[in-house]
């Protein structure tokens, strides 16, 4: 359970998680904040069987690496959760050369990253900040376009 000093973090990225999972999706939750979407979920699988998965993350490389113990690398995309705050981001990215979970995705509380082969690429951000704002907390470049919009947490 979050301290009561991050929960509002965790329900942003509730919130924005929600907007992932497609009604007539079979989803794969992992352990932790994933679990707060159980409700919302209709059709719940098993990693192997899954159509999306989802789960909390504390670390993860520029190409998108996530490091989970004891989480197998499930076929269909995979779209990362952690209530990590933007002070933190270069703890949340950062390089790495440990094996792990492809992620599509990683939803913060500040910005919403997808991953390529050119490094992190963000999407969304929260209003008040700008990529340039994240791109500082970075050692390494951090993507962004004129598609960048608004993050949505509802």
């Amino acid at each position: 359970m979050p301290s009561p000093n991050i929960e509002p973090e965790v329900e942003r990225v509730v919130a924005r998680a929600l907007g992932e999972c497609d009604p007539n999706q079979a989803v794969w939750l992992g352990p932790g904040i994933p679990e707060r979407l159980v409700d919302h979920v209709a059709l719940r699988a098993e990693p192997a069987t899954a159509q999306l998965g989802i789960v909390e993350v504390d670390e993860v490389s520029p190409n998108g690496v996530a490091i989970l113990a004891s989480v197998p690398q499930p076929s269909c995309p995979v779209v990362g959760l952690s209530a990590t705050p933007v002070e933190e981001l270069d703890s949340l990215l950062r390089p790495h050369d440990h094996a792990g979970v492809v992620l599509a995705k990683l939803i913060c509380p500040f910005a919403v990253f997808e991953f390529d082969t050119a490094g992190p690429v963000v999407r969304e951000v929260r209003r008040g900040l700008t990529a340039a704002d994240l791109q500082t907390r970075l050692s390494f470049p951090l993507w962004a376009g004129p598609d960048l919009k608004e993050l949505d947490t509802r």
